[in-house]
């Protein structure tokens, strides 16, 4: 018993050895951003930590010095995208969406000058790992009247000064609401594919929606077996044949 103590406390101290090795963590990367991936830019420095194990992870965000959008890169641009870095040059998470994104949620300073947002949500994972970037696209009053995939790429020629107002938070990945069923998808042959069915309101995943609780009492719930059995009780009473010997006496 003694040595098996020994043993377990030994096993004990490597275990929280381990952890005091591993954590507190700290990793940092670079948010860059392109234009049709031509030429990235910085955009932030961005360091993730965490002080332990299961604890919430942080972001510190220090943004470049330059916030200045090249008119030259944006107007004929089809595509946005944006990616994360890590320090060995390893591409941790990466983002594409459109100059419209950016451009929809124009916000004008001045005559001369006009800000665009650029809000970057940042998904941590496991550690102090990114695994995901989102941009949250906003609409002025001018976009409003469009097609979320639409926007006036003219308005930025009118003005000589574009800057990108960058904020970045941490944000919580998303459960989907249903899953694509890509075995039923439709084959060369021209079989349909089977409907995928939505989860229920409320229901996330693979997460069933919760059920009611039955509080009906046992006489609610099974009364007609009670009026059964004593609908039985009557009617074998009376068909019972308790008469018969007194009849033969009489006779």
């Amino acid at each position: 018993m003694k040595g098996t103590s020994v043993i377990l406390a030994v096993a004990l101290a490597l275990i929280c050895a381990a952890n005091a090795l591993e954590y507190p963590a700290k990793e940092q990367y670079v948010l860059q951003r392109s234009f049709d991936g031509t030429l990235w830019e910085d955009r932030a420095t961005l360091i993730v930590s965490r002080t332990e194990a299961g604890s919430p992870a942080r972001l510190k965000v220090t943004p470049s010095t330059s916030s200045a959008v090249s008119l030259d890169a944006i107007l004929p641009a089809t595509l946005l995208m944006y990616r994360a870095v890590k320090s060995d040059n390893v591409v941790a998470a990466s983002l594409v969406t459109t100059p419209c994104a950016l451009l929809r949620g124009f916000e004008a300073i001045s005559s001369t000058s006009i800000n665009l947002p650029e809000v970057i949500g940042v998904v941590v994972t496991e550690g102090v790992h990114i695994s995901g970037l989102q941009l949250s696209p906003s609409s002025n009053t001018h976009h409003n009247s469009m097609k979320a995939s639409d926007c006036d790429n003219s308005v930025l020629s009118l003005f000589r000064n574009i800057d990108a107002v960058l904020s970045v938070t941490l944000i919580k990945p998303i459960v989907p609401r249903s899953v694509s069923n890509f075995d039923d998808a439709p084959m060369a042959t021209g079989a349909q594919p089977t409907p995928v069915k939505k989860a229920p309101e409320g229901a996330t995943g693979d997460q069933k929606p919760p059920q009611e609780e039955d509080n009906r009492s046992f006489f609610e719930k099974y009364w007609w077996y009670i009026v059964l059995f004593g609908l039985y009780t009557v009617v074998n009473g009376f068909l019972s044949p308790k008469g018969q010997p007194a009849t033969k006496a009489a006779k």
